[in-house]
């Protein structure tokens, strides 16, 4: 049994709750919360719990204690979040909750003791705005006026509970191989602290150790005795893991058309491999990534009648085949934006997937056709190729283009992916903007150009969510390369790297860094690269705080021409606020050069902000304002005409969707 050490100012000892009648009791909480006292009712013990703290030596992190609370207060900071109401009752429920913190960190004599007083008078607003809110969700007007109280608990851990000894009990292990391999993997140690994550980590990693070495059937009892006077606890593991398993047949079993080499495919197992969980969580992600199946179940059958043999089941259930899809969005860059698909799915029951897509917005108009089929060769090589025209709006210059491609990406080890694809495309620059000499030379001389190219990469991903990502990492490699010997009439070389880092900062914020850099370099017989295939930094997804396009060379109009090598870095920091909503501080940084293979680091251009997110399930909706550091002047391009004026304003607003990186 626990020992209940409750030192309360309050004095609400069980023993005082048995001599003093309701009304005394509330009369001394009312004296102790006098603050408000004219607005509380002489009937109730309710108050409000304004803030919490923790006092004594504390080994476990604090936000551990302020989870394990039953209400949590929201922080003083956040005037709209709603006061807890609570009671004496809630605060003994808490210290019994904030024990049980401790146990789970090995702290079994822990004592805890607390003060209810005053709160500051601060939080006159909040109370007055929380107050309107409650009678507005229905709550009793009287409520508003309840006194809020900081409640300090006081925290005597004790020491911690170590593991005197472990004793493992393996059946049919003969030779203690598999011993040896569960005492080198088990978290729990002879001398450490026992602590729930531990001991529950080693059931979890029992478990997969021994599916993973093929016993599908294995059983496995923790039995746990815990000396509270000494400190010290006892742990005996018992594995009867039962034979050594293979995987049996795979029974299909679902509506619609579907091949079953499909399917197979898609399963990193044959019937008399090893049986593996591992095996089976791969193919499941498989089969989900197909994009097919509304519902896939793949079910082991562990039961001891088949012998050593797990059969398998897949059962499934297609999703809709056709597909329609409309779009209508907003951004700060393209304006509105309207864009429609039809999706026809498991063409020919093979997996494979077609789209027609059409978009509109100020910056481009288009008409897709997409067709991509997984498995080609094998589960490891997926096929995509595409056709479409497009036309392209921006400040200095019109493009009209035809394009069509193929691609083959194969996914080799974990995380890593290898793209081979071939791209033939004409492009045709109309209204053309600028009175730079040479680029108005170019076009004159030829307005078309047909650009035939391949282009390879290797990526490798290990980030934990597409949308929104909170950890991992992203490395990108590629290099597109056009020559006349396929045909091009523009030859170049554009290679490019972009490193990503999402790093968790504890539960509930990220920092996201960024490095991009991609130089296009023209090669042969090609001496310019014309402006539709020249790099441009600035806008919501770059270099924030100055306009789509407008980091870079200009024109004596002030107009973007771009340049041929471009680097990019970010740092955000991305926070939460309330509820969906989340926030963001962030420094960017970038340079276009109008060389290829060159940067100039010390004409670096930076810029700072903060946004705001609105999470949805399709991203993030986010607003941003950018702030120009160091911002050029038109000098810096050897412009004459108001040489110390800066190209535009120190500060930008952006509004899109989905995070920047």
């Amino acid at each position: 049994m626990w020992n209940i050490n409750s030192r309360r100012r309050l004095d609400l000892h069980p023993s005082c709750r048995r001599r003093l009648p309701l009304r005394l009791l509330s009369a001394m909480i009312l004296l102790v919360v006098g603050g408000n006292a004219a607005a509380v009712s002489t009937e109730s013990t309710d108050f409000y719990v304004y803030s919490v703290s923790f006092s004594g030596a504390i080994p476990v992190p604090e936000k551990s204690l302020r989870a394990g609370l039953s209400e949590m207060p929201a922080p003083t900071w956040r005037i709209w979040s709603p006061l807890t109401r609570s009671g004496p009752e809630a605060v003994e429920d808490d210290v019994m909750l904030l024990k049980q913190v401790f146990q789970n960190h090995g702290y079994y004599n822990t004592t805890i003791s607390y003060d209810i007083a005053p709160a500051t008078p601060r939080l006159r607003l909040r109370r007055w705005i929380t107050g309107r809110a409650q009678q507005r969700d229905g709550f009793d007007r009287d409520h508003a006026g309840l006194a809020a109280v900081h409640v300090t608990f006081t925290i005597d851990a004790g020491e911690p509970t170590e593991i005197a000894g472990i004793n493992i009990d393996i059946r049919n292990d003969p030779n203690g191989a598999l011993k040896t391999k569960v005492l080198d993997r088990l978290p729990l140690k002879r001398g450490r602290v026992f602590t729930r994550l531990d001991y529950k980590s080693s059931k979890d990693i029992l478990g997969n150790l021994l599916q993973n070495a093929g016993y599908a059937r294995a059983a496995v009892t923790f039995d746990v005795e815990v000396d509270r006077t000494r400190r010290t606890a006892g742990i005996t593991i018992t594995i009867d893991p039962g034979p050594q398993c293979v995987f049996g047949d795979v029974l299909i079993t679902g509506t619609g058309d579907v091949q079953e080499n499909l399917i197979g495919r898609a399963l990193t197992f044959q019937p008399g491999d090893a049986y593996s969980a591992v095996a089976i969580a791969e193919s499941r992600r498989n089969l989900a990534d197909l994009d097919i199946f509304d519902r896939s179940l793949l079910i082991p059958d562990r039961g001891e009648s088949a012998g050593n043999s797990v059969p398998i089941t897949f059962e499934y259930k297609l999703k809709k085949r056709r597909n329609v899809q409309l779009g209508l969005g907003y951004g700060s860059e393209d304006g509105i934006r309207i864009d429609g698909s039809w999706t026809y799915r498991n063409v020919a029951g093979r997996g494979g997937k077609f789209r027609l897509k059409a978009e509109r917005s100020d910056l481009k108009q288009g008409a897709y056709a997409d067709y991509r089929q997984p498995y080609i060769i094998n589960r490891h090589t997926n096929l995509r190729t595409r056709l479409g025209t497009e036309q392209e709006t921006l400040e200095s210059h019109r493009t009209e283009r035809s394009f069509s491609d193929v691609t083959l990406k194969r996914t080799f080890r974990r995380f890593w992916q290898w793209t081979l694809g071939y791209g033939l495309e004409i492009n045709r620059i109309r209204d053309l903007e600028l009175i730079d000499p040479e680029e108005v030379n170019n076009f004159v001389r030829d307005n078309a150009f047909l650009i035939s190219a391949v282009e390879t990469g290797l990526e490798r991903s290990t980030a934990d969510d597409e949308i929104n990502p909170r950890s991992g990492s992203e490395i990108a490699v590629t290099v597109q390369h056009a020559s006349s010997f396929l045909g091009s009439e523009l030859d170049f070389s554009q290679p490019a790297l972009t490193i990503v880092r999402y790093q968790p900062l504890g539960k509930r914020m990220v920092l996201a860094t960024r490095f991009n850099a991609k130089t296009i370099s023209p090669t042969e017989d090609t001496d310019t690269i014309p402006i539709f295939r020249r790099l441009f930094l600035g806008g919501s997804s770059t270099v924030r705080g100055y306009g789509f396009q407008r980091l870079g060379p200009v024109d004596e109009s002030g107009k973007p021409l771009g340049g041929l090598t471009a680097i990019t870095g970010n740092i955000e920091l991305r926070f939460p606020l309330y509820r969906a909503f989340s926030g963001t501080v962030f420094v960017d940084g970038g340079e276009v050069s109008e060389d290829a293979f060159s940067a100039h680091l010390d004409e670096l251009r930076f810029t700072a902000g903060m946004g705001l997110r609105f999470n949805t399930v399709v991203g993030p909706l986010r607003f941003d304002y950018g702030y120009k550091l160091n911002p050029p002047i038109r000098s810096d391009f050897g412009l004459t005409q108001d040489p110390d004026g800066e190209i535009e304003d120190r500060w930008k607003i952006h509004l899109s969707i989905g995070h920047a990186f």
